[in-house]
Protein backbone atom coordinates (compact mmCIF):
# COMPACT_ATOMS: atom_id res chain seq x y z
CA UNK A 1 0.00 0.00 0.00
CA UNK A 2 1.02 3.74 -0.32
CA UNK A 3 3.61 4.78 2.18
CA UNK A 4 2.91 8.44 2.02
CA UNK A 5 -0.61 9.39 3.92
CA UNK A 6 -3.16 11.30 2.22
CA UNK A 7 -2.46 14.48 4.98
CA UNK A 8 1.30 14.36 3.98
CA UNK A 9 -0.05 15.27 0.12
CA UNK A 10 -2.66 17.94 0.73
CA UNK A 11 -0.22 21.16 1.46
CA UNK A 12 2.36 20.21 -1.69
CA UNK A 13 -0.66 19.01 -3.70
CA UNK A 14 -2.64 22.68 -2.99
CA UNK A 15 0.66 24.20 -3.17
CA UNK A 16 1.37 22.97 -6.76
CA UNK A 17 -1.53 22.70 -8.27
CA UNK A 18 -1.70 26.43 -7.47
CA UNK A 19 1.37 27.22 -9.41
CA UNK A 20 0.84 24.85 -12.14
CA UNK A 21 -1.78 27.14 -12.95
CA UNK A 22 -0.36 30.27 -12.27
CA UNK A 23 2.89 29.11 -14.82
CA UNK A 24 0.82 28.34 -17.41
CA UNK A 25 -1.29 30.91 -17.42
CA UNK A 26 1.76 33.09 -17.31
CA UNK A 27 4.00 31.69 -19.17
CA UNK A 28 6.55 30.41 -16.76
CA UNK A 29 7.74 27.59 -18.29
CA UNK A 30 10.53 26.59 -16.31
CA UNK A 31 8.61 27.10 -12.85
CA UNK A 32 5.39 25.15 -14.87
CA UNK A 33 7.69 22.05 -15.60
CA UNK A 34 9.25 22.08 -12.31
CA UNK A 35 5.90 22.33 -10.44
CA UNK A 36 4.81 19.36 -12.63
CA UNK A 37 7.70 17.17 -11.53
CA UNK A 38 7.17 17.99 -7.48
CA UNK A 39 3.44 17.22 -7.72
CA UNK A 40 4.13 14.08 -9.61
CA UNK A 41 6.95 12.80 -7.03
CA UNK A 42 4.19 13.56 -4.10
CA UNK A 43 2.62 10.67 -4.95
CA UNK A 44 3.61 7.06 -3.95
CA UNK A 45 5.87 5.33 -6.79
CA UNK A 46 2.66 3.05 -8.14
CA UNK A 47 0.68 6.49 -8.93
CA UNK A 48 3.10 8.87 -10.93
CA UNK A 49 3.25 9.75 -13.82
CA UNK A 50 5.86 8.75 -16.08
CA UNK A 51 7.69 10.50 -18.60
CA UNK A 52 8.90 8.76 -21.95
CA UNK A 53 8.59 10.52 -25.61
CA UNK A 54 8.99 6.77 -26.99
CA UNK A 55 6.44 5.18 -24.76
CA UNK A 56 3.98 7.45 -25.24
CA UNK A 57 4.17 7.51 -28.90
CA UNK A 58 3.23 4.20 -28.79
CA UNK A 59 0.15 4.35 -26.79
CA UNK A 60 -1.42 7.19 -29.03
CA UNK A 61 -0.19 6.13 -32.29
CA UNK A 62 -3.13 4.61 -34.70
CA UNK A 63 -3.27 0.91 -34.87
CA UNK A 64 -3.83 -0.57 -38.77
CA UNK A 65 -6.37 -3.51 -38.19
CA UNK A 66 -7.39 -6.39 -40.72
CA UNK A 67 -10.49 -8.37 -40.44
CA UNK A 68 -10.68 -11.70 -41.28
CA UNK A 69 -14.04 -11.36 -44.26
CA UNK A 70 -14.79 -14.83 -42.37
CA UNK A 71 -14.59 -14.82 -38.94
CA UNK A 72 -14.62 -11.22 -38.14
CA UNK A 73 -11.74 -11.55 -36.13
CA UNK A 74 -9.37 -8.55 -36.01
CA UNK A 75 -5.60 -8.82 -36.49
CA UNK A 76 -2.83 -6.26 -36.04
CA UNK A 77 -2.15 -5.51 -40.01
CA UNK A 78 1.97 -5.77 -39.07
CA UNK A 79 1.30 -9.45 -37.34
CA UNK A 80 -0.05 -10.80 -41.09
CA UNK A 81 1.98 -13.12 -43.09
CA UNK A 82 1.18 -12.07 -46.53
CA UNK A 83 2.29 -14.01 -49.38
CA UNK A 84 1.98 -13.91 -53.03
CA UNK A 85 0.78 -16.99 -55.45
CA UNK A 86 0.96 -16.80 -59.32
CA UNK A 87 -2.83 -17.00 -60.57
CA UNK A 88 -3.88 -19.15 -63.74
CA UNK A 89 -5.03 -17.90 -66.79
CA UNK A 90 -8.59 -17.45 -65.87
CA UNK A 91 -8.18 -15.69 -62.84
CA UNK A 92 -4.96 -13.51 -64.25
CA UNK A 93 -8.07 -12.46 -66.32
CA UNK A 94 -10.21 -11.96 -63.28
CA UNK A 95 -7.65 -9.65 -61.43
CA UNK A 96 -5.82 -8.06 -64.13
CA UNK A 97 -2.50 -9.38 -62.66
CA UNK A 98 -0.52 -12.09 -62.90
CA UNK A 99 -0.43 -12.65 -58.88
CA UNK A 100 -2.51 -11.95 -55.83
CA UNK A 101 -1.88 -11.31 -51.87
CA UNK A 102 -3.68 -13.77 -49.34
CA UNK A 103 -2.85 -13.95 -45.84
CA UNK A 104 -3.86 -16.93 -43.24
CA UNK A 105 -6.45 -16.84 -40.35
CA UNK A 106 -5.02 -18.35 -37.77
CA UNK A 107 -8.70 -17.90 -35.72
CA UNK A 108 -10.86 -19.76 -38.57
CA UNK A 109 -7.96 -21.12 -40.55
CA UNK A 110 -8.87 -19.63 -44.26
CA UNK A 111 -6.76 -18.10 -46.70
CA UNK A 112 -7.73 -14.48 -47.22
CA UNK A 113 -7.23 -12.06 -50.48
CA UNK A 114 -5.78 -9.34 -49.14
CA UNK A 115 -7.80 -7.29 -51.89
CA UNK A 116 -11.23 -8.36 -50.08
CA UNK A 117 -10.22 -8.28 -46.60
CA UNK A 118 -11.57 -4.90 -44.23
CA UNK A 119 -8.44 -2.35 -43.42
CA UNK A 120 -9.21 0.04 -40.78
CA UNK A 121 -7.62 2.43 -38.71
CA UNK A 122 -7.85 2.30 -34.89
CA UNK A 123 -7.24 5.39 -32.50
CA UNK A 124 -7.54 5.67 -28.69
CA UNK A 125 -10.73 7.17 -27.61
CA UNK A 126 -10.79 10.63 -25.90
CA UNK A 127 -10.74 11.23 -23.37
CA UNK A 128 -8.12 8.39 -22.33
CA UNK A 129 -5.23 8.31 -19.17
CA UNK A 130 -2.03 6.57 -20.14
CA UNK A 131 -0.09 7.56 -16.90
CA UNK A 132 2.89 8.87 -19.36
CA UNK A 133 3.88 11.73 -21.11
CA UNK A 134 6.22 12.54 -23.46
CA UNK A 135 9.11 15.21 -22.66
CA UNK A 136 8.60 19.01 -22.97
CA UNK A 137 8.85 20.51 -25.81
CA UNK A 138 12.12 21.96 -26.77
CA UNK A 139 12.27 25.72 -27.58
CA UNK A 140 14.58 26.26 -30.85
CA UNK A 141 16.18 28.87 -33.14
CA UNK A 142 14.01 30.46 -35.56
CA UNK A 143 11.00 32.32 -36.11
CA UNK A 144 8.46 30.02 -36.80
CA UNK A 145 9.35 27.72 -33.79
CA UNK A 146 8.91 31.05 -31.40
CA UNK A 147 5.63 31.38 -33.03
CA UNK A 148 4.68 27.48 -32.57
CA UNK A 149 6.03 27.01 -28.93
CA UNK A 150 4.28 28.68 -26.77
CA UNK A 151 0.90 26.52 -28.35
CA UNK A 152 3.09 23.02 -28.16
CA UNK A 153 4.24 23.72 -24.26
CA UNK A 154 0.70 24.92 -22.93
CA UNK A 155 -0.90 21.58 -24.85
CA UNK A 156 1.88 19.38 -23.01
CA UNK A 157 1.30 20.82 -20.10
CA UNK A 158 -2.28 20.48 -19.48
CA UNK A 159 -1.97 17.21 -20.53
CA UNK A 160 0.53 16.11 -17.86
CA UNK A 161 -1.70 18.04 -15.43
CA UNK A 162 -4.87 16.06 -17.08
CA UNK A 163 -2.87 13.15 -16.00
CA UNK A 164 -1.90 14.16 -13.00
CA UNK A 165 -5.14 15.02 -11.66
CA UNK A 166 -6.26 11.41 -12.54
CA UNK A 167 -3.30 9.86 -10.80
CA UNK A 168 -4.49 11.94 -7.56
CA UNK A 169 -8.40 11.10 -7.59
CA UNK A 170 -6.91 7.32 -8.07
CA UNK A 171 -4.54 7.09 -5.15
CA UNK A 172 -7.73 9.13 -3.34
CA UNK A 173 -9.96 6.42 -3.91
CA UNK A 174 -7.73 3.58 -3.62
CA UNK A 175 -6.07 4.90 -0.29
CA UNK A 176 -6.58 2.84 2.60
CA UNK A 177 -5.53 4.91 6.18
CA UNK A 178 -2.82 2.89 8.07
CA UNK A 179 -4.14 1.64 11.65
CA UNK A 180 -4.43 4.22 14.06
CA UNK A 181 -4.19 6.90 11.46
CA UNK A 182 -7.00 9.67 11.15
CA UNK A 183 -9.11 8.98 8.13
CA UNK A 184 -10.25 13.02 7.76
CA UNK A 185 -7.02 13.59 5.80
CA UNK A 186 -8.96 13.91 2.43
CA UNK A 187 -7.22 15.66 -0.35
CA UNK A 188 -9.49 18.76 -1.31
CA UNK A 189 -9.26 20.97 -4.21
CA UNK A 190 -8.06 23.62 -2.46
CA UNK A 191 -10.90 26.64 -2.92
CA UNK A 192 -9.56 29.09 -4.72
CA UNK A 193 -7.04 26.87 -6.41
CA UNK A 194 -10.74 25.40 -8.28
CA UNK A 195 -10.24 27.19 -11.18
CA UNK A 196 -11.84 26.01 -14.48
CA UNK A 197 -9.45 24.20 -16.87
CA UNK A 198 -9.96 25.07 -20.31
CA UNK A 199 -8.65 22.72 -22.72
CA UNK A 200 -6.09 23.14 -25.41
CA UNK A 201 -6.25 22.40 -29.17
Amino acid sequence: MPQSSIPDLNTGYITYRREILFSINHKRYSDCIGSLINLNALLPKEYQVKISTIEYNKLVKESVIAVCPDCKTEFDYQTLKIQQILLNSFQSIMANSHIDKVWFCNNCHKTNRLQLTQIKKKSPQQPYFLQVVPKPPQRKDGMMDRMTYDKKFTSWAWNFFAELENMVKRYRIEYVPKEGENESGEIMDGGEENEKLESFQ
